[in-house]
């Protein structure tokens, strides 16, 4: 027989069906065994599978600079939008700043107005 003579054979494409279920069912036992690990590791660690040592009530609470931070959905809280109110209607009032020096507080349109008309005479 010759190199000439030789034919190839392509081989049918077959998936192994048997070897990727025996691969899929061994996949998912090897996942559960290392949550189930994992659980009983956690258990033994705080005696609890859901630990409580941060938040309000827990062992651990969190630091200052965290604990101001405002952690609710955007959906259920008004903080950023009252903040802004209040902002602006510190900005509109009227009152002292300083009563002992005779120092005004007045509404920020109002002095914007006023530098506005002081430029003016000045040119």
């Amino acid at each position: 027989m010759s190199a000439h003579d030789f034919q190839p054979h392509q081989e049918e494409d077959l998936v192994p069906s048997g070897t990727l279920v025996r691969t899929s069912v061994v996949s998912v036992l090897v996942g559960a065994i290392g949550v189930f690990a994992a659980a009983l590791i956690v258990i033994v660690a705080t005696g609890n599978i859901v630990p409580h040592v941060a938040g309000p009530g827990g062992t651990r609470p969190a630091p200052r600079e965290i604990d101001e931070i405002e952690q609710t959905q955007i959906w259920k809280t008004a903080r950023g939008i009252d903040l802004r109110d209040a902002q602006r209607a510190e900005l509109e009032r009227w009152g002292w700043a300083n009563r002992e020096h005779h120092i005004a507080r007045i509404p920020i349109d109002d002095a914007m107005n006023i530098v506005v008309e002081q430029e003016a005479k000045r040119r």
